[in-house]
C-alpha cells in the first residue's frame, strides 16, 4: 500500500517536536551529515530519529533505512513509532513489518543483520550497534547505504562490553561524536526517570553497569588504562 500526507498532516507531525526532551531537538536540530551518538539507555532515541525519518521521507522523498541487531527489533521499535505517528494525524500504517512506501517514492525501510540491502540507498539509522553480533559488519552496510552526499548517517547506541564495537567507536572522528548521559537527562525538568527509580536501577546492578547503562562509560576504557 502507498500512503500519502497533506501539508496539514505533515504540519502537525513537526509540532510533536514540541513534546520532545531539549536534547532530542537537538539530535534532531544536528545539521552534520554524519552524527554518531552515545546514550544512556531508554532515553527516547528511536522514538525522536523515527519522528525525524518520517517527516524528511515526506518532505524530500529520500528513502529512510533502520538498521538494528534484528528486523524484529527495527519493526517493533521504529516502525511501530512510525506507525503511531502517522495514526496522531489520519494516516493509518497497516500491518506490523515490511517497508512503508510514501506516494512520493519514499520507502522507509526496517532491517537487521541478516537482511538483504542490494541496492538500498537513503538516510541509514543504526541502533544499537554496540549490542549486535557484528559491529563492523552493521556499521559498513550503513555507510554503504548512506554513501551518496545527500544521505545522513546516524548511529546511537548505548555501550557495552563488545570489543568489536568499541573499536569502533574509537575510531569516530570526535566532531562527530555526542554524548548523552543520566546526568544530561536529569536536567530536563519533565525527565522520565525520577529519583527512586534510579537509586532501583543504582541499587540492583553492579557499578560498572550502571556506569555503562547510564553514564555512557565505555568499560574496555578501564581495561585498557590497567594495562
Amino acid at each position: 500500500m502507498i500512503y500519502s500526507f497533506t501539508p496539514e498532516q505533515t504540519c502537525a507531525l513537526k509540532q510533536r517536536s514540541a513534546l520532545l526532551f531539549g536534547y532530542q531537538n537537538n539530535w534532531l536540530g544536528n545539521p552534520n551529515r554524519v552524527r554518531h551518538y552515545t546514550k544512556m539507555r531508554q532515553c527516547g532515541a528511536d522514538f525522536s530519529f523515527s519522528l525525524e525519518a518520517l517527516i524528511d521521507a515526506i518532505e524530500t522523498g529520500r528513502n529512510q533505512v533502520f538498521i538494528g541487531t534484528s528486523e524484529a527489533s527495527t519493526n517493533c521499535a521504529n516502525r511501530k513509532y512510525i506507525a503511531g505517528f502517522s495514526h496522531s494525524v489520519g494516516v493509518s500504517i497497516l500491518g506490523i513489518e515490511g517497508t512503508i512506501r510514501l506516494s512520493n517514492g519514499a520507502g522507509i525501510y526496517f532491517l537487521g543483520e541478516e537482511s538483504h540491502f542490494s541496492s538500498l540507498c537513503g538516510n541509514a539509522y543504526v541502533s544499537e550497534y554496540a549490542w549486535a553480533d557484528h559491529p563492523r559488519t552493521l556499521f559498513a552496510v550503513a555507510r554503504g547505504v548512506s554513501m551518496h552526499s545527500r544521505h545522513r548517517l546516524t548511529t546511537y547506541t548505548s555501550p557495552s562490553y563488545n570489543e568489536e564495537a568499541f573499536k569502533i567507536w574509537e575510531k569516530i572522528k570526535p566532531e562527530d561524536k555526542e554524548t548523552l548521559t543520566l546526568a544530561d537527562h536529569i536536567r530536563e525538568s519533565n525527565a522520565l526517570f525520577d529519583p527512586e527509580e534510579i537509586d532501583y536501577h543504582r541499587d540492583n546492578m553492579t557499578a560498572a553497569d550502571f556506569q555503562m547503562m547510564f553514564m555512557c562509560e565505555w568499560p574496555q576504557f578501564k581495561t585498557e588504562a590497567s594495562k
